[in-house]
C-alpha cells in the first residue's frame, strides 16, 4: 500500500515538473509571470482597508474561554477511551498488555498537559515576560 502511494506521489511529482518545464520553454512565460505579478500587486494595492471596531481583549478571551473548555471535553474523552482501551488489552495477552500500559501512561502525560492548558499557558507567559 505505501509502494503505491510512494509511486503515485512520484509520479505525481515528475508530471508537475515536465509540465512546469513545457511552460517554461514558451516564449511567452515571461509576460504571464510578470503579469501575475502585477495582478496580484494591483489587487493588494487596490483592494481598500477593512475598517473595524472591535473590543479586541473581551473577544480574545471569550474565544480563549470556548476554546480552552472544548480541549478539556476532548481530553476528558480521549483519556476514557485510552482508559477502555488499557482495559481491553489487559486480557489479549503480554505483548498487548504492555502497548496498553504505554498507552494508558501516554494518556495520563497528555490529558494532564490538556487538562491544565491554561495554567501551562500562564507559567510559559509569566517566565518569558510576555
Amino acid at each position: 500500500m505505501m509502494k503505491r502511494i510512494a509511486e503515485g506521489v512520484t509520479k505525481a511529482v515528475i508530471d508537475f515538473q515536465a509540465a512546469y518545464y513545457r511552460l517554461r520553454k514558451k516564449k511567452y512565460y515571461g509576460v504571464i509571470v510578470a503579469s501575475s505579478c502585477l495582478a496580484i500587486a494591483c489587487f493588494f494595492l487596490y483592494s481598500g482597508g477593512i475598517t473595524a471596531f472591535a473590543d479586541i481583549q473581551s473577544s480574545a478571551t471569550l474565544a480563549e474561554t470556548e476554546t480552552n473548555n472544548f480541549i478539556k471535553i476532548i481530553g476528558n474523552s480521549a483519556l476514557f477511551i485510552c482508559l477502555l482501551l488499557f482495559g481491553a488489552s489487559q486480557y489479549f495477552g503480554t505483548e498487548l498488555g504492555r502497548w496498553g500500559k504505554k498507552l494508558m501512561f501516554g494518556a495520563i502525560l497528555g490529558s494532564a498537559v490538556i487538562l491544565n492548558a491554561s495554567s501551562l499557558r500562564d507559567l510559559i507567559w509569566g517566565n518569558v515576560g510576555g
